[in-house]
């Protein structure tokens, strides 16, 4: 998480010995933007890799003969699948400025 880290980092900056809240707040202003955008860039990328292996399973387990018990799951698997891809939707408007 690049924003939590970035964070840790300077917290110091406002708490510490010699400490500058409004330094702390125009660095913070400065900076923390562009690391939420990376670290929502990061989850979009996870969440599309979970789509695409969700589509494969759910392939997978629909296309099984009618009388496997197994291929009852396919629609569980679809739900997440649909799930994720909601997530993706909702992220994706704040990975660019």
């Amino acid at each position: 998480d690049l924003s939590s880290n970035f964070f840790q980092r300077e917290i110091h900056t406002a708490i510490g010995h010699k400490s500058d809240v409004p330094a702390f707040a125009a660095k913070l202003n400065a900076e923390i933007p562009r690391h939420l955008r990376e670290d929502i860039a990061r989850h979009l990328t996870r969440i599309r890799r979970d789509v695409r292996q969700l589509d494969a399973q759910v392939v997978f387990h629909y296309t099984l003969p009618e009388d496997d018990r197994a291929r009852a799951s396919w629609t569980r698997h679809a739900e997440v699948q649909h799930m994720r891809q909601l997530e993706n939707l909702q992220y994706r408007r704040y990975a660019t400025p």
